[in-house]
């Protein structure tokens, strides 16, 4: 990850500040996208906008997340803004997952998924089922992850941070780090190469 990646990240985190119910997930989707887009780019990876949208779109049920939009959202907006504190750990929550899908990504194109066009769309979905399935079973919140003193392993050494070069990129490998990622990123290769294992069937004898 490099510092031009910095300013899409912080938009992401900064979707919270969006007065508006359903805009502000769809902002906050367009932008990961983008961001998506430009880091497999970086790696000469052609996502189309098919894979795109599955690696961002809104999974959430339409009714509840309707009835969360316009009854529980404007009272959860009011606090939030009520308390500079509450908000500012939702907008660093939403920064640091979109570093966390970053790096997924990244994980997946080493692996070779996503790089080749036939199976781009199948690729496309095994990488977000292992995204969500990750992010369902590993806390990403730094705040949450420090008030439960959840471990932090340090992170592998990689070429792929300038953090001795910048502080941009220091920032955000410490901010990944806040937010799990020596946990979250074995715990996603395990989803990926589970999601390609064919289910186990028991053979009964002749």
């Amino acid at each position: 990850m490099t510092p031009r990646h910095a300013p899409l990240i912080l938009l992401v985190g900064c979707c919270v500040l969006i007065p508006l119910p359903l805009v502000d997930g769809w902002v906050e989707r367009r932008l990961t996208r983008a961001l998506l887009r430009r880091v497999a780019d970086d790696r000469n990876v052609q996502l189309g906008e098919q894979a795109l949208h599955t690696l961002t779109e809104d999974r959430t049920a339409f009714l509840p997340g309707c009835l969360y939009a316009f009854a529980i959202w404007p009272v959860k907006k009011l606090l939030s803004t009520a308390f500079t504190l509450l908000l500012m750990k939702q907008g660093l929550d939403l920064s640091t997952r979109a570093i966390h899908r970053v790096h997924m990504l990244l994980q997946a194109i080493d692996q070779g998924l996503l790089t080749s066009e036939d199976r781009l769309a199948a690729d496309a979905e095994r990488v977000r089922t292992a995204m969500d399935a990750t992010f369902a079973e590993v806390p990403t919140s730094p705040v949450g992850r420090l008030l439960r003193r959840k471990d932090n392993p340090p992170l592998p050494q990689t070429t792929g941070y300038a953090a001795a070069a910048d502080p941009v990129s220091g920032l955000i490998r410490q901010v990944h780090h806040w937010g799990g990622a020596g946990v979250v990123a074995p715990k996603f290769a395990e989803r990926i190469v589970a999601a390609a294992e064919p289910p186990q069937r028991d053979d009964q004898a002749g």
